[in-house]
């Protein structure tokens, strides 16, 4: 259902052959199976999925999983909590055949607390996993989308990924039925109309005489 365009990004994480938890209530943010890994002492931030998975839209998820490292005054001065960190991601999208963007805090309105993210030195990190179409608009029933986010001045790289939504694939069929239903001439139009006779061209002159 699901083919990702490049195999992998980044090197994965010691958790992510363990597999995820499909039954996992997103989005969370705790370290777990399936998220990229950032080496050592890097600062920035990586995104990873798998795809769609699931064939409708009650069972279906889209889930991307990442992880961040970025200095703390990023985040602002001491009395700003650093889990705000987690408030500012941005994940972007891009449509290949419409060209389209869409970018959203993805977790704005989450509630989020201090041990959702950790310390590390002069830097807080953390991970956190979400759900696509729970985040951003779909509207083709399969399409190629360029996936990425960005903390501050992080930007990840650019992730792309086939995505299968069949669900969405009978509301557009049915449409261009409608239209095509509507554009079709009547069969029976004008069947009851008399053929027009040829023209009469004469002219009618007196006779003189």
């Amino acid at each position: 259902m699901v083919r990702p365009a490049q195999p992998r990004v980044g090197a994965r994480s010691k958790d992510a052959a363990k597999g995820r938890d499909p039954g996992e209530a997103l989005p969370h943010f705790r370290a777990g199976a399936g998220e990229p890994e950032l080496p050592r002492g890097e600062l920035g931030i990586r995104v990873t999925t798998t795809g769609v998975e699931g064939s409708t839209p009650e069972t279906a998820r889209f889930r991307v999983d990442g992880v961040f490292r970025v200095p703390r005054a990023l985040v602002g001065p001491a009395v700003v909590g650093p889990e705000t960190a987690l408030r500012r991601i941005v994940i972007a999208m891009t449509c290949a055949s419409s060209h389209d963007v869409q970018a959203r805090h993805a977790f704005r309105d989450e509630l989020v607390f201090a041990d959702d993210v950790r310390a590390a030195g002069e830097a807080i990190e953390g991970s956190f996993h979400l759900d696509l179409l729970r985040t951003l608009d779909f509207v083709a029933a399969f399409d190629t989308y360029y996936l990425s986010a960005s903390l501050g001045t992080y930007l990840s790289d650019v992730v792309p990924i086939e995505a299968h939504l069949p669900w969405l694939a009978p509301a557009l069929d049915a449409g261009a039925g409608a239209v095509v239903e509507e554009a079709a001439p009547d069969d029976d139009d004008g069947a009851d109309e008399e053929p027009a006779g040829p023209a009469d061209n004469s002219w009618e002159v007196d006779d003189p005489f």
